[in-house]
């Protein structure tokens, strides 16, 4: 692997990597890799992480459910009697991934925040 230089402290070496699933479902994205500097912990650049198959249907079925949704507030005289049984699913889902959106980010910002050990 070739020698790259770190941003923060311009160390000039190979990185170590830091593999983790970037999102509350393993199914829906990628494994991402993180490339740390091994002198001050700070991370040089992120690889992986894009979204499958299987993430690319949920966005769709969240997309049908959200546009429905909002086409039945839009045009109440089309005749979309879905909102007894949407409403609740709808929230109860964006609702969710909000929550768990946040304490991804509050995780996140918590391993990226080190700061270097103090030098003797």
């Amino acid at each position: 692997m070739d020698s790259i230089e770190c941003p923060d402290c311009k160390h000039q070496g190979t990185p170590h990597l830091w593999h983790y699933q970037p999102f509350f479902l393993g199914k829906i994205r990628y494994q991402k890799t993180q490339h740390q500097c091994r002198i001050c912990g700070s991370v040089m650049y992120e690889s992986g992480g894009q979204i499958t198959g299987f993430g690319w249907l949920c966005l769709i079925a969240l997309a049908y459910l959200l546009g429905v949704y909002f086409l039945q507030r839009a045009f109440p005289g089309l005749g979309l009697n879905l909102g007894n049984v949407f409403n609740p699913i709808i929230n109860i889902f964006i609702f969710g991934l909000l929550f768990l959106s946040v304490r991804k980010l509050i995780q996140f910002l918590r391993r990226n925040n080190r700061k270097p050990p103090p030098k003797h």
